[in-house]
């Protein structure tokens, strides 16, 4: 029996294999919204969203994506969504720009990561499902993130973790889509993933010194990535993130024992959701990944 962690996504999110190719990396399996009648993919392909085009990746990908339909009663759920954002976000940043085009697409990744989830595939037993967003512009627009405060009466807190991933860059995109999907199915890959998040779950569970914790993040990243690099000698490395929540018992140590770093790092980092405090779960709350940290954090590194 297993865990697994599972990234969820937009109606949009398979349309670009750029961005859809480092998700295999990062994710055991995909959640991804399907049209749940003839009328839904009639309005997923007026708005652009290609339904045909999702049925070949799901195909494709076939037992890595987790399918949703994307129905009624989640439509309702979309729009109390929507409705609850207009009442937060008065303030002059929002005035006169329009939620649901500025937001739609990272909603929609939060509810499924908010779901329970019912039915698991055999031989696993758990898994934290994690909004999966594809840009550090869509996370940020979901998470007010600033460099955290020791003082414990600050607001909510977590770490944001960094690594470099390897990703395959074939002269033929949808080759290289084939063979993320074989690496994302090979059991060596899978378990150096595996020993990566499991570490990460460690880091938050029994407060690590930053210094090992940071040394160690670099062995499994590097580990991680070395799977890919044989397989392939033509890739190349993008950031990744991950918000995880902490005790505020690590926070000084990260803060004031800097660790030089070259392809991971930690940030102590504050943060609110929909202008509100949130509950931070122990474990992921989010991930993203970007060619480039421009967070505006000072990483550990």
């Amino acid at each position: 029996m297993t865990s697994e962690r599972w990234g969820s996504y937009s109606v949009k999110d398979h349309t670009d294999l750029k961005t859809l190719i480092p998700e295999l990396l990062l994710y055991d399996r995909l959640v991804m919204p399907v049209p749940a009648s003839r009328g839904e993919k009639a309005r997923w392909s007026y708005n652009k969203w290609d339904p045909d085009l999702l049925y070949k990746r799901v195909e494709q990908m076939g037992d890595l994506v987790i399918e949703k339909p994307w129905d009624e009663y989640r439509q309702s759920v979309f729009q109390t969504r929507l409705s609850d954002l207009e009442a937060v976000r008065h303030d002059a940043e929002w005035v006169g720009k329009d939620p649901k085009k500025e937001l739609g697409y990272e909603m929609t990744r939060m509810i499924l990561a908010q779901e329970d989830q019912i039915e698991l595939p055999e031989g696993v037993h758990h898994v934290d499902v994690v909004a999966a967003f594809q840009a550090e512009s869509e996370f940020l627009a979901e998470y007010n993130v600033q460099l955290g405060r020791h003082e414990a009466e600050s607001s909510a807190q977590a770490i944001l973790f960094r690594h470099q991933l390897a990703i395959p860059d074939l002269d033929n995109i949808e080759e290289s889509f084939q063979l993320t999907i074989d690496l994302a199915k090979d059991g060596e890959f899978r378990k150096k993933r595996q020993a990566f998040y499991d570490w990460q779950r460690q880091v938050i569970d029994k407060g690590y010194k930053p210094q090992a914790a940071v040394e160690e993040m670099k062995t499994l990243v590097e580990e991680y990535n070395q799977v890919v690099q044989r397989a392939t000698n033509r890739f190349y490395l993008r950031s990744g993130f991950t918000l995880s929540g902490i005790a505020l018992g690590l926070a000084g140590s990260v803060l004031f024992n800097p660790v030089a770093l070259s392809v991971a790092a930690l940030a102590l980092v504050e943060f609110t959701v929909l202008d509100r405090k949130p509950e931070i779960p122990i474990g992921p709350a989010a991930m993203f990944h970007a060619a480039e940290s421009q967070l505006g954090l000072h990483f550990i590194e």
